[in-house]
């Protein structure tokens, strides 16, 4: 819940559909893996060779959204398959070349929420991102909005 407090009010206990979204969260992810392990050759090492995809979906799909994260992994992976289509080495390339793409054209990604920035980005950040009167300022004196430069 957004609101724990309000949800304590009602009677439900925050802690414990907290602890029920991470088991099933959990779960969920435990039958995942089984089943890309049956799928393909899986080591502890392969990790960190995988991070940069899941790092390129959240960042496509924008920081804080989770159907934004969604969206960025589709879209990753259909311009890999369509690179793997064109030609065998291209796959992972065409997937790099989006998420460059869309850093660069909206750099806050395709699903953001976020309006305020921290100091010190660059000014291309601050010129494509939304309004800040949709959101509250965060906490912290580093932080601005991104139609407003940093003083």
């Amino acid at each position: 819940s957004a609101d724990p407090e309000a949800a304590a009010i009602t009677g439900v206990d925050p802690r414990r559909v907290y602890a029920a979204a991470t088991a099933l969260a959990v779960g969920m992810l435990g039958v995942a893996a089984v089943c890309q392990s049956l799928r393909a050759t899986v080591s502890p090492a392969d990790g960190p060779a995988q991070l940069i995809y899941a790092f390129e979906a959240v960042i496509i799909g924008g920081m804080g959204s989770i159907w934004g994260a969604f969206l960025g992994a589709m879209v990753l992976g259909v311009a890999q398959a369509i690179g793997f289509r064109l030609d065998a080495g291209w796959g992972i390339l065409s997937g790099h070349l989006v998420f460059l793409a869309v850093l660069a054209i909206r750099p806050q990604g395709l699903m953001s929420r976020r309006s305020w920035l921290p100091c010190g980005i660059p000014d291309i950040h601050r010129t494509l991102h939304a309004t800040c009167s949709a959101t509250p300022r965060p906490a912290g004196p580093r932080w601005v909005c991104a139609r407003w430069p940093c003083r």
